[in-house]
């Protein structure tokens, strides 16, 4: 099995967790849901945060995973799985808004991808009644609606699939080198407000989320170069 096959097998349900947090994290406007004290406790307490955030994170691991490739995983190796993901979702939060965006939307593809493969592959080899089975196969199709008419366009086969694993293996790809490309320039904006400001460390600025610590943005491929070496941090791009 090649590497990015392995990748594909044994990460996909943690990436349907990854998915899912964001969602939750967007979730986080219904705050007023909760009292002025615990908004402010939670708010005013970094630890708490990220504590919070990671039992939530652990959870959706747990859960979802007990269903899919990783239902015969260890729970240590879970959690230790767990530990990098989150890391990687803090640091993605933190990245250029467009390397972040980009993320968050293929990740969500893929999501959506896992769920027509757990459906067109997984699900029928779970039914038993013969009623489901009917309905099932009315529904073997890529496009299909029920109301206000009935739609059936694109009959599914199996080969197809592979196809379209192939296609999910390009967008693992592509959030690696999303990923790569965006902490090299998080490096870069870091190094540039660190020589700006003396008195920053790296751990300043990766944990402060309420101030605005690099104020003039510079382009992009100016932070990669920096991030890479290729720049001094006070070279300013025109």
């Amino acid at each position: 099995m090649s590497i990015i096959n392995e990748i594909s097998f044994y990460q996909a349900d943690l990436l349907k967790s990854v998915a899912i947090f964001y969602l939750l994290i967007l979730g986080n406007f219904i705050t007023g849901l909760f009292t002025c004290n615990q908004k402010n406790f939670v708010q005013n307490n970094k630890i708490v945060q990220a504590i919070i955030a990671f039992t939530l994170f652990y959870f959706l691991v747990t859960l979802v995973s007990d269903t899919g490739n990783l239902e015969l995983i260890p729970p240590i190796q879970k959690l230790l799985y767990t530990i990098g993901y989150f890391f990687v979702f803090l640091l993605s939060m933190r990245l250029d808004f467009r390397v972040m965006v980009a993320i968050i939307g293929l990740i969500i593809l893929v999501y959506f991808i896992e769920l027509n493969k757990d459906y067109y592959l997984e699900l029928k080899n779970t039914i038993t009644s013969e009623a489901d089975k009917k309905v099932y196969d009315d529904h073997a199709y890529w496009i299909t609606l029920d109301w206000p008419f009935k739609i059936r366009l694109f009959p599914i086969h199996k080969e197809q699939f592979s196809i379209v694993n192939k296609f999910e293996n390009v967008l693992y790809y592509l959030i690696i080198t999303f990923i790569i490309l965006g902490i090299v320039a998080y490096r870069g904006e870091i190094t540039i407000a660190m020589h700006k400001k003396r008195d920053l460390s790296w751990y300043e600025v990766f944990n402060d989320t309420h101030k605005c610590k690099i104020l003039e943005r510079l382009p992009f491929l100016h932070y990669v170069k920096v991030g890479l070496g290729v720049k001094p941090p006070s070279s300013i791009d025109k």
